[in-house]
């Protein structure tokens, strides 16, 4: 209010004027007016952070909300692809958007990611916890602690961590937490037990921050897709694109919806659990699946295309 009762004044003043002045004065008015606009405009728009943004669905999601002049804080460990995905963001709107390279299993680099938010913008409204990882493991390999340690650490303590550096600036925002889990949490699959057990917490941690922080007006949701095509299986799991064509079409025959799910589906869920539209909603686990929940997929498919991937491979971020 206070930009817009300096513009008043100044065109209050105007009316003292004659001539050359008054039309000077009245430019000026004008000039100040819009740029007392565009300041008040700027100073409300709201600010998300996005985990893992540099592909898939952290990056689809990050775009999405650039759409709806969202500042956006991209993260990801890649400078390049941090650098491409602020500049698609700022291209889809004239939005500022900044990116922060920092592995957020580090808690300096938690730490570091909240601070360069609340630096640029001043505030967070959405914190969107996308980054994760996935391993391949059966309860026989000796390095299964070691595994169980890498998955949990991002999957769920560096969630609690963020959570906890930015539930300050949330309470004042009135804003909310959207965590991306999977339909892994929610049933059990043969020789991913560990990745499994991390979305099920992540599920109940959920739930648990949804009623500690609901009295503060902040909701949290989680969002749990089934399988989304992306670029993950060719990249970093070892899989040709042959196999992966082959595992899809598995999905395509037994998937209710006959389609495989892509990043944007699960952004477009990500981008409700943050709307007005989604106010009376928190503490739900809201799953994007074609409706794969009930559907009947041959075991022997899976097992087929999870036997065939390169294990020395199957750590990496962006998997969801």
């Amino acid at each position: 209010m206070k930009c817009i009762h300096n513009c008043l004044i100044n065109h209050k003043d105007i009316h003292n004027l004659s001539g050359n002045k008054k039309i000077i004065a009245q430019l000026k008015s004008k000039f100040i007016a819009y740029h007392n606009f565009n300041y008040c405009r700027v100073k409300m728009q709201k600010v998300v952070i996005v985990t893992g943004s540099t592909s898939g669905i952290g990056r689809e999601t990050a775009i999405r909300f650039a759409r709806l002049n969202y500042h956006i804080v991209v993260n990801g460990r890649r400078a390049e692809l941090v650098n491409e995905v602020v500049n698609e963001c700022q291209s889809a709107s004239n939005v500022k958007s900044i990116g922060v390279i920092a592995d957020v299993t580090k808690a300096e680099d938690a730490k570091r990611l909240i601070d360069n938010a609340i630096e640029a913008f001043g505030r967070i409204d959405v914190l969107v916890n996308n980054a994760g990882v996935v391993a391949l493991t059966t309860i026989n390999d000796e390095n299964i602690i070691d595994v169980y340690d890498k998955i949990m650490n991002t999957n769920l303590r560096a969630v609690i961590q963020l959570c906890h550096l930015s539930v300050p600036h949330l309470e004042k925002t009135k804003g909310c937490i959207v965590n991306v889990s999977s339909v892994a949490g929610l049933n059990p699959s043969d020789r991913f037990a560990m990745y499994n057990v991390s979305k099920a917490a992540l599920d109940m941690f959920t739930k648990c921050l949804a009623l500690e922080l609901g009295p503060k007006g902040i909701r949290v949701n989680s969002i749990n897709p089934a399988y989304i095509k992306t670029d993950f299986g060719v990249t970093n799991l070892g899989a040709s694109r042959e196999m992966m064509a082959a595992f899809e079409e598995i999905i395509r025959n037994n998937y209710p919806l006959r389609r495989v799910g892509e990043a944007e589906d699960v952004a477009k869920g990500i981008l409700f659990l943050s709307s007005e539209d989604a106010s009376f909603t928190t503490g739900d686990c809201l799953v994007i699946d074609g409706g794969a929940r009930y559907a009947n997929i041959p075991h022997k498919g899976n097992q087929h295309f999870v036997l065939s991937l390169n294990a020395s491979e199957l750590l990496s971020y962006n998997v969801l």
